[in-house]
């Protein structure tokens, strides 16, 4: 009676074994992948790359490599909104939809920030030319 057990115990784990493998190797989602370049066409090192999910609000951030990579290897899938920011370029965004088991790419170029800078200007009373005399 012992070995029936032993023989049907075994026979259950294999059973369980070969079907829990392949539930293992399914997909659930999609993936992101890109580069960030500069005007110039130079890949941006350090940006930060924002990807929401505007159904349900998840966020997954990731920043680029040097050069200017970035991936999201296994996000649900869905409608995004992508923010690239990085310091010295203007922010950038646009819409990203991730399909099952496919690799969305998205490439994107970052406009240079515009510079602002504050001049003071302050007058002196005094005058480099002399107007009393025609002396110099």
């Amino acid at each position: 009676m012992n070995k029936l057990r032993i023989k049907f115990l075994l026979i259950a784990i294999a059973a369980l074994v070969a079907f829990a493998v392949p539930a293992a190797g399914q997909v659930t989602g999609g993936a992101v992948t890109g580069t960030i370049l500069d005007p110039n066409g130079g890949a941006v090192t350090g940006a930060t790359v924002l990807l929401k999910d505007k159904a349900r609000g998840l966020e997954h951030t990731a920043e680029t490599t040097s050069a200017g990579s970035y991936s999201f290897p296994n996000v649900p899938t869905g409608t995004y909104t992508m923010t690239v920011t990085a310091s010295g370029f203007s922010e950038a965004s646009g819409e990203v939809v991730v399909s099952l088991n496919q690799t969305a790419t998205a490439n994107v170029t970052l406009s240079v920030a515009s510079a602002s800078a504050i001049v003071n200007v302050t007058s002196e009373t005094e005058s480099i030319v002399q107007t009393d005399t025609s002396q110099m």
